[in-house]
């Protein structure tokens, strides 16, 4: 069974504009635990795009880089897709919400219809983390479990840290709990309660002044509210409010 742990670093943190800078991925035999290819490159985007200052601070990469060292979007996207031949799995930390989107975006734009992905894992939320660990950012879950990441927001150095903290639990209990769907769930509370909300740990959308949080059905079939909540079906989050990709708690 094997898996590919797969990171991107791009242009913007909004996924609706953002172009894919860096990618990197390892393939992994997933039952033995052992790195089989591991790939890693600067990307050049094609046409116009805007680097976001504050992306641009966070990762490190300019466009001299990319324009002395980046390879073509379309290359890089070529040598993934050759390389997702045979995965099972196609895993990353947050890729619901970012690197998923950032993806079909960029195949959107380049035509290619025919790239089709396996199954999908998303290390913040189908890893059991442990219950005691609020945060979900990469980089302080390395720092729980004692995984030092040399440089943070480098996708080279994210899949490292992600994969060596996969291994770390039971692998039939992180593929069970990535079938269980995604869900949005809104916290009905009025604003002398939100502090109820807060306590749980929903998000305040003030695009649309609502409380917000995002379960796994399973782990929301265990959850209990002295509030009552509304499932969004069609919710789709404004990309503006989330400030952080990899820092959402």
């Amino acid at each position: 069974m094997r898996g590919m742990f797969l990171d991107f670093e791009a242009s913007d943190k909004n996924v609706e504009c953002a172009r894919i800078t860096q990618v990197a991925f390892s393939i992994y035999d997933l039952v033995k635990k052992r790195e089989l290819y591991h790939y890693s490159a600067l990307v050049m985007p094609e046409g116009e795009f805007v680097f976001d200052e504050g992306a641009q601070r966070i990762t490190g990469i300019d466009i001299e880089q990319l324009c002395e060292f980046g390879e073509s979007i379309r290359t890089v996207l070529e040598i993934m897709h050759k390389h997702l031949s045979g995965v099972e799995y196609l895993i990353a930390h947050n890729l619901h919400a970012y690197d998923y989107p950032l993806l079909q975006n960029e195949l959107k734009r380049l035509g290619r219809e025919d790239f089709k992905l396996p199954s999908l894992i998303d290390t913040r939320f189908d890893v059991p983390w442990p219950e005691h660990i609020d945060t979900r950012k990469l980089t302080y879950l390395g720092a729980e479990f004692g995984v030092v990441n040399p440089s943070a927001h480098s996708a080279r150095h994210d899949v490292d840290i992600m994969s060596k903290m996969f291994f770390m639990f039971p692998l039939d209990t992180i593929i069970e709990r990535a079938s269980s769907p995604m869900v949005w769930v809104r916290a009905d509370v009025s604003f002398d309660h939100k502090d109820k909300a807060r306590e749980k740990r929903f998000m305040w959308n003030p695009t649309k002044k609502i409380w917000v949080k995002q379960f796994k059905q399973c782990d929301l079939e265990k959850e209990s509210f002295d509030f009552r909540t509304i499932i969004l079906h069609d919710y789709q989050p404004y990309r503006d409010w989330e400030t952080d990709r990899k820092s959402v708690v």
